[in-house]
């Protein structure tokens, strides 16, 4: 399996794309490589079942979410990510409304975002948009306290540096 030319992280390491990556509120390693997953995951697979080690050497990218910049961007805002179709009816009220909102769509995506400014006059919409959907500084908060007790993480950070 690991003699598939296009595993780049053993067959061309230098000239390779290819990277460990961590994201800090989950702990897992994983490989980012632009051919041959199904092979190197197979390798890991049978690697595994024999109990030998097949050592890897590539850069390693990190992403961590900024605790400091996400506490500022909730005590001013709250985004809620949705099917594009599920507010069609109801955007045309938001318009002509005093609710101070962004709407960013994606292009050729099904999601949009909806983030709410915290304000005396939104706080009724974000009320009843908490009631019916899961925002995203929920999902986000979650991920902040779990990148902080991320063993995974702290091991690779006490032994490498992040990109």
């Amino acid at each position: 399996m690991l003699s598939y030319r296009e595993i780049r992280i053993i067959h061309s390491p230098n000239t390779s794309t290819d990277e460990f990556v961590v994201f800090a509120w989950l702990e897992k390693l994983f490989i980012s490589n632009s051919g041959g997953s199904h092979h190197l995951a197979a390798a890991h697979y049978i690697a595994k079942q024999l109990n030998y080690a097949v050592p890897l050497i590539a850069n390693l990218r990190c992403y961590v979410l900024n605790e400091h910049y996400f506490k500022i961007f909730d005590q001013h805002y709250v985004a809620f990510v949705l099917p594009r179709a599920e507010l069609d009816d109801a955007f045309q009220y938001f318009e002509q409304s005093n609710i101070r909102f962004i709407k960013l769509v994606e292009r050729h995506k099904e999601l949009e975002i909806f983030f709410f400014a915290r304000s005396t006059d939104n706080h009724k919409i974000i009320s009843i948009f908490e009631e019916k959907y899961r925002s995203l500084n929920e999902m986000i908060s979650w991920c902040v306290a779990k990148q902080a007790h991320n063993v995974v993480l702290q091991q690779i950070l006490s032994k490498n540096s992040c990109l």
